[in-house]
């Protein structure tokens, strides 16, 4: 007995501890909100499961019982297992990656957390406690995201927290955030509306000495949901609030005025600033203007309906297993829709909808499991009368639709699941914890279990906790410690330890290693100068042979296309024969054949491989890839502007300038109009909306054929995007007023002369 309660205690302190990791951020570590969080988690987890496991063989009061909430938990959990074994990339599944930590490696102990927390927490007291804790970490984190907040008005606040540029807190992205959110709120909300009930109030307003606390708490979250202003959050956390008012309305008529206001104001509010949208104080504000100003034109809006569709292509694809858990960068890739490249993002590891998400990388099985769970939650808590917890499964079912869950979502989420299983179908149903401890196992078959056991989770141990945590290390080492070196003593941290440190952080084939090795060819880029000439090709080489051994075992878009620039890079810069040159600009091409057969729609491949063909002088070749580019994005400006730069480099000005002239015209939108492959504008507006919107050089490196042609408008457009980030660019200038003077723009002319004038003076 004895042992048993030493053992609880570790537990319960575990437990405790882990509801504390939302506000944990490892700045030693490569995705620093992401990784440390599901890291720690996974380590604190699987201590304590050895302590739960030797307690539970031993002691059966404190085996999980069987719900329909631990069959809901069980069936996703064997169906993400099956479909990471059907899916494209086992390991990817299994391990998950860095930034996002949700391999089925991390599942399976989420999984085991909330059924060590139905086994251990026995009375609706303990729950209370630890949902206790939960809610007072969400008002520290409200206060972090407040700070970030207030550091745009208080410098004082910038200098002394570090703050991020937006309202992300702790947990690294507002959407995140807002998630983490909508469940703290329904804990304060549970913890405030099921405290002790004084009996002498009208309306049972709980009397509890800390009601009041709770009941800030729940406000509180709302502020972090106002502040990080997640539209699908808000959309989420108000479903989820509709419904609890819609059950209290029913459930007790006295309240029903009350809760008939509390309707009432929000959206009286809400109608207020939707009329004021264009005052100052709601345009000033990036809060305000996020929820007033939400419309489906909106380029957030826009960017979910086209992953959607991505993700919808997928499914249908593989509409059974689909493409296995964490496999969603492939699909993306592979269904690759072009119109991203008109909106903020081009590449998504998930769709911004779980359901999606299920059902694009674990296919039907996965999409009917994880509805499967969220019903069975709904319908547990219903069965108990858990309000709030119905709620708050709606709210989470809603918000599902916008967004994917994080390491500190998936805490909350688990707590609630674990809370579910607790439940057991009936109204709070508690163990009688004091019964005679009864064994059904025989002491050496408990020893024997209990060996066995804690050598299974020393192995899983060093494979899940330590080697990722040390490879990631290193790495974060390896790519940051040069330019972090000492500069009283450069020899503190050479370039030759950075690239040990490198090798070191991929030896371990563990989570991380394939970001780590299609990260190289940036460090790379960075660093390989400050290596000795005699030293440059060993490292340019190691990371070619690890990007050829990762595109063997993990074949990806990425993977393809920078070991593709790598080897131009090696071909580039090498001596030696140009045989020798040819042999690995073959090899690169090869690179990016495949990788286009990976993403035939992934426009950096096809720059890329442009620029190959400039290097090896096969500009036909050019031609075809950006002619292809077109026909992938043909409303897209730049696939025009590299096929005009691809046909001027193959001798054919014509259609050169005719596809850039298209580009412009869809770079700078209604400003420019095109009639008969010429441009135009009214030359106010274009001076007005000038934008550097290539590399000066590649600007510059078109206009000799519009010289030659006298094509002065469309030259016009070409000098002032080109000096446009450059004022004080003499020949710019000087180019600029030649221009004007061959369109008869006297007045502009002159103005060029002095800006020449008052330049050459400087």
């Amino acid at each position: 007995m004895i042992i048993s309660n030493l053992l609880l205690k570790l537990i319960k302190f575990g437990i405790g501890f882990v509801l504390f990791i939302p506000l944990y951020v490892g700045g030693s570590f490569f995705f620093p909100f992401i990784f440390p969080k599901i890291w720690l988690f996974q380590l604190v987890t699987e201590i304590i499961l050895l302590f739960y496991v030797v307690l539970a063989v031993s002691d059966n009061r404190y085996r999980p019982k069987l719900n329909l909430a631990t069959y809901a938990l069980l069936l996703l959990t064997v169906i993400l297992i099956i479909t990471g074994f059907t899916g494209i990339d086992v390991f990817r599944s299994f391990w998950g990656n860095t930034e996002r930590m949700s391999g089925t490696v991390a599942w399976l102990h989420f999984a085991a957390f909330a059924v060590m927390l139905s086994g251990v927490l026995k009375s609706e007291k303990e729950w209370r406690n630890f949902f206790a804790i939960a809610v007072s970490v969400s008002i520290l984190e409200f206060f972090y995201v407040l700070a970030q907040y207030l550091g745009q008005y208080f410098i004082v606040l910038q200098t002394r927290v570090w703050m991020p540029g937006s309202q992300m807190g702790t947990i690294g992205n507002t959407d995140l955030v807002g998630t983490y959110a909508i469940f703290s709120a329904f804990f304060a909300l549970y913890l405030w509306q099921t405290s002790e009930i004084n009996p002498n109030s009208k309306f049972q307003v709980p009397s509890s000495k800390f009601k009041w606390l709770w009941a800030t708490a729940f406000f509180l979250n709302i502020g972090t949901l106002f502040l990080a202003s997640s539209r699908g959050a808000i959309v989420g956390f108000g479903a989820g609030l509709i419904v609890y008012l819609a059950i209290q309305f029913w459930r007790n008529p006295q309240t029903r005025k009350i809760i008939s206001l509390a309707v009432l104001i929000p959206v009286v509010l809400y109608g207020f600033l939707w009329l004021m949208r264009g005052k100052d104080f709601v345009k000033n504000n990036s809060q305000l203007t996020r929820i007033v100003n939400a419309s489906l034109k909106d380029d957030t809006v826009q960017q979910r309906f086209t992953e959607w569709g991505i993700a919808w292509s997928a499914f249908k694809a593989r509409p059974i297993f689909g493409f296995g858990p964490n496999n969603y960068l492939h699909l993306h890739n592979a269904y690759l829709n072009p119109r991203v490249y008109e909106l903020r993002e081009t590449n998504f590891d998930r769709a911004h909808n779980a359901y999606l998400d299920y059902a694009s990388m674990s296919g039907i099985l996965g999409l009917a499991g994880y509805l499967f769970l969220i019903t069975a939650l709904f319908w547990v808590f219903l069965k108990n009368k858990a309000w709030a917890f119905i709620s708050l499964a709606a709210a989470y079912a809603v918000n599902s639709f916008f967004v994917f869950d994080s390491p500190a979502s998936y805490i909350s989420l688990f707590l609630t699941i674990g809370f579910a299983i607790y439940s057991r179908n009936t109204q709070h149903e508690t163990y009688n914890i004091t019964k005679i401890n009864q064994k059904t196992f025989s002491p050496q078959t408990i020893i024997v279990l209990c060996v066995v056991c804690f050598m299974f989770i020393a192995y899983v141990f060093w494979q899940v906790s330590v080697k990722p945590a040390v490879a990631n290390y290193k790495f974060v080492n390896a790519f940051s410690g040069i330019n972090k070196q000492n500069v009283y003593n450069p020899s503190l941290f050479t370039p030759e330890d950075a690239f040990k440190l490198y090798k070191e952080s991929l030896k371990y084939e563990t989570l991380g290693t394939t970001e780590f090795r299609n990260q190289y060819i940036t460090w790379l880029q960075n660093n390989l100068s400050k290596f000795n000439p005699e030293n440059r090709l060993e490292v340019l080489d190691f990371g070619i042979g690890e990007l050829e051994r990762e595109v063997k075992n993990h074949p990806n878009v990425f993977s393809f296309l920078n070991l593709g620039q790598m080897q131009s890079y090696k071909a580039r810069g090498i001596g030696g024969s140009d045989e020798v040159k040819r042999e690995i600009f073959a090899k690169s091409a090869d690179a990016y054949g495949k990788a286009l057969e990976l993403a035939p729609n992934r426009l950096e491949v096809y720059y890329s491989y442009l620029q190959l063909s400039f290097d090896t002088k096969n500009h036909a070749k050019g031609v075809e890839l950006m002619e292809k580019a077109v026909a992938a994005a043909p409303n897209f400006w730049q696939t025009h502007w590299y096929l005009g730069i691809a046909n001027i480099a193959n001798d054919n000005n014509i259609e050169g300038v005719k596809s850039i002239n298209r580009a412009l015209a869809v770079f700078y939108g209604p400003k420019i109009s095109i009639e008969n492959y010429r441009l135009k504008f009214d030359v106010d507006e274009i001076i007005k909306a000038k934008s550097s919107f290539a590399p000066q050089q590649e600007i510059l490196g078109v206009v000799n054929p519009y010289i030659e042609m006298k094509m002065w408008p469309e030259l016009l457009v070409l000098y002032l995007s080109a000096g446009a980030k450059d004022p004080d660019n003499i020949n710019l200038h000087q180019s600029l007023a030649l221009v004007y003077q061959n369109l008869g723009l006297a007045d502009k002319f002159q103005e060029e002369l002095k800006i020449v004038e008052s330049l050459q003076k400087k």
